[in-house]
């Protein structure tokens, strides 16, 4: 996931800091092991139009628009 992309919060997620709409743009990504030599994932972190950043998993991220 880029630097820049608008990403919905999927539904699954919560957290009193999402806005209702679970609109935000991805401001960075980090990559992440498994810790036992698996898979990386990464870990974006999101920022909404209220001001908050948050971190999730890409798993849990929608695109809706790239950049």
């Amino acid at each position: 996931m880029k630097i820049g992309t608008l990403v919905e919060i999927k539904k699954s997620t919560n957290d009193p800091s999402i806005t209702k709409d679970r609109i935000g743009v991805v401001i960075s990504c980090e990559p992440v092991s498994d810790g036992r030599g698996g898979d990386v994932a990464n870990i974006c972190r999101v920022h909404f139009r209220n001001g908050h950043i948050l971190k999730f998993h890409e798993n849990f991220l929608k695109i809706v628009s790239k950049c």
